[in-house]
């Protein structure tokens, strides 16, 4: 996998790779959701490390959506 093809796969997600490091064994890319993409050379092995923060988000909102469901409950 290669740089051009990593960002069609990620284009629907409006996620994009801020910054490619090549080594002797793997590349990394870094891309704008705070993740990272690791592509071992002689596997193939392809490796997602990170969290994305949209994911972060979405469990405070819903957090907070279960904690005022609760508080309505005990009024009712």
């Amino acid at each position: 996998m290669n740089a051009i093809q990593l960002q069609r796969n990620l284009k629907r997600a409006t996620i994009f790779v801020t910054k490619i490091r090549r080594n002797p064994n793997d590349t990394i890319f870094d891309l704008n959701c705070g993740a990272q993409v690791t592509v071992y050379h002689s596997t193939g092995v392809v490796v997602v490390r990170g969290k994305i923060k949209s994911f972060e988000n979405t469990k405070k909102i819903t957090k907070a959506m279960e904690m005022v469901a609760a508080s309505k409950m005990r009024k009712a």
